[in-house]
């Protein structure tokens, strides 16, 4: 079976958590990703546990942070794959976890909309998902209002530097930045 998609998919598994030449090595082997004993020298054991790899499919760790063996993989389909990346952002709404990507569709909001509001302007998940879709994506959300710093700094009576100046450079938090009165 040396020629089948299923021994390659066994074979690079293999390449990518100990040959420290391969490109990906500091994604596996420098991570401390392993191959199960079971299947590390054991093509056999590794077909027995995972059997045929099915067309448009590749080897995936359902844990992306635990090793290969039989009860953390799957055969994936690109879209899972792609689903199943550190990088994915994940949101938790209640005691479930879902896809960043499949909340924004539910809510009619772009991914990457989503993704700057929560990660590049700070908003807090509930101002997130319930603020209209058509808002500036750079607005900060505060008390139910989404405004651009520029437009807060104003509502506030001081300058964008100053905004700025107390988020960027004093680290504080929208809260903060926004209840604090301006000092003579």
């Amino acid at each position: 079976m040396a020629k089948t998609p299923t021994y390659h998919s066994w074979a690079m598994m293999k390449q990518r958590c100990y040959n420290e030449n391969s490109t990906v090595s500091d994604r596996y082997a420098g991570r401390g990703i392993k191959v199960c004993a079971r299947w590390l020298d054991s093509f056999a054991a590794f077909f027995e546990d995972m059997g045929e790899r099915p067309a448009g499919t590749s080897l995936d760790r359902i844990d992306n942070d635990g090793d290969y063996s039989p009860e953390n993989c799957r055969w994936a389909t690109p879209k899972q794959q792609s689903n199943n990346t550190r990088k994915t952002l994940r949101i938790t709404i209640g005691d479930e976890t879902l896809l960043a990507r499949d909340v924004a569709d539910t809510k009619g909001i772009s991914y990457d909309k989503l993704y700057g509001r929560l990660n590049g302007c700070g908003w807090r998940m509930e101002e997130a998902l319930e603020i209209e879709p058509h808002f500036d994506p750079r607005a900060v959300a505060f008390n139910g209002e989404a405004r651009t710093k520029a437009q807060w700094a104003k509502h506030l009576g001081i300058s964008r530097q100053a905004m700025d100046q107390r988020i960027r450079v004093a680290g504080w938090d929208i809260e903060k930045a926004l209840t604090t009165p301006r000092t003579a």
